[in-house]
């Protein structure tokens, strides 16, 4: 077999590349699928390579999440600044948080369900890289929740961000399994209406 690519390709558009075929190979049959040697076939280059370019392949997994990541964090801050435009209270920008979070998994049912498959069988700690992308994410939480009065504590701002992005996930990710999210959405978003309301409401309290 012949490895070829193209002479002007850097490491780092290979590794891009990888990651485009790593996305496919999720949508086509999840997290199972993402093999070295698939993805040598596919990018047309050795195993050896695969391993030059990632290391591990769980480095290489952690990669492809980190771009769930960053389109969830793209998502959530456009909602909050959209809700921020709009005049919306804290609890609006909340609400507006969620359904962004709600909607993205929606559209990216495949890549998320990844992220959280990933999340349960790694061993070992993240790299620093990659928690910086989980803590942008739930600081995307603390920071609606800091304007409410009585957050000036960060101990408790905090408290009540993790208590608030646990409730909303966790929501998301049991109506996430099995497939077929969309058929209830409303219902789950009820649900997450409901949790939100009932915090903000806990915590201006």
């Amino acid at each position: 077999m012949a490895y070829e690519t193209s002479p002007r390709e850097t490491q780092e558009e290979m590794r891009e590349r990888a990651l485009d075929i790593g996305e496919a190979l999720i949508r086509e049959g999840g997290l199972t699928q993402v093999k070295a040697r698939v993805l040598a076939v596919r990018l047309n280059v050795s195993v050896g390579t695969i391993y030059n370019l990632f290391g591990q392949m769980d480095e290489f997994v952690y990669r492809l999440n980190a771009r769930a990541l960053d389109g969830l964090f793209i998502a959530g801050q456009q909602a909050i600044e959209a809700a921020r435009t709009q005049n919306k209270d804290v609890t609006g920008q909340m609400l507006a948080l969620s359904r962004a979070y709600l909607d993205y998994v929606i559209a990216h049912p495949d890549e998320w369900n990844a992220v959280l498959t990933f999340m349960q069988r790694r061993t070992g700690t993240p790299p620093d890289w990659y928690r910086e992308k989980e803590r942008a994410v739930s600081g995307l939480v603390a920071s609606t929740i800091a304007q409410m009065p009585g957050m000036d504590d960060i101990a408790r701002c905090r408290m009540m961000a993790r208590a608030m992005w646990g409730a909303v996930h966790g929501i998301v990710t049991v109506s996430l399994r099995p497939a077929g999210m969309d058929q209830h959405v409303e219902e789950i978003w009820e649900q997450i209406d409901f949790v939100v309301r009932s915090i903000a409401a806990g915590m201006e309290g």
